[in-house]
């Protein structure tokens, strides 16, 4: 359980999907729904629980009331080889995401990305992330509830 203090902020309308910053160099996507809650997207095998100002973000993200329980579900994104591309999967996950794909069947590949991410922004233009033919479908997604208690300023 967290206390927050919330001045003013802009809170997010229907859907969005944004990259988060988590500390130590490692990036992850998150969406969200209205209709649904926070879906996070890691490209790092699960480890530790997600960072407590990481939470918080998150949060922020949605419309919090005084006491609020809310679900995080940490999907079964593709994970990367290696420890520096974290924030290409975040990028591609991202993109993927805002053009409706699910990316939990997309196997990205991981050769390709960085380069690809160079050359979309040369030209100023994102297109599909390089993926392979094979098409995949990883398990379903392990939920996680936080509790807020929030304090409101004016």
């Amino acid at each position: 359980m967290y206390i927050l203090t919330i001045n003013h902020f802009p809170y997010l309308l229907q859907t969005a999907v944004q990259i988060l910053f988590v500390g130590h160099g490692h990036w992850i996507c998150t969406s969200y729904s209205k209709a649904s809650s926070v879906c996070i997207y890691d490209s790092l095998p699960p480890g530790k629980e997600l960072p407590c100002d990481v939470q918080i973000q998150i949060a922020r993200m949605v419309e919090l009331q005084k006491m609020m329980l809310f679900q995080l579900n940490a999907v079964n994104a593709q994970k990367q080889s290696g420890a520096k591309d974290c924030g290409v999967f975040a990028l591609a996950n991202v993109f993927h995401l805002a053009n409706g794909d699910k990316v939990c069947r997309i196997n990205f590949d991981q050769r390709k990305m960085r380069e690809d991410v160079v050359q979309c922004c040369t030209k100023g233009k994102f297109s599909a992330f390089p993926s392979s033919k094979s098409s995949v479908q990883r398990t379903s997604s392990k939920k996680v509830f936080l509790q807020l208690h929030v304090l409101t300023t004016t």
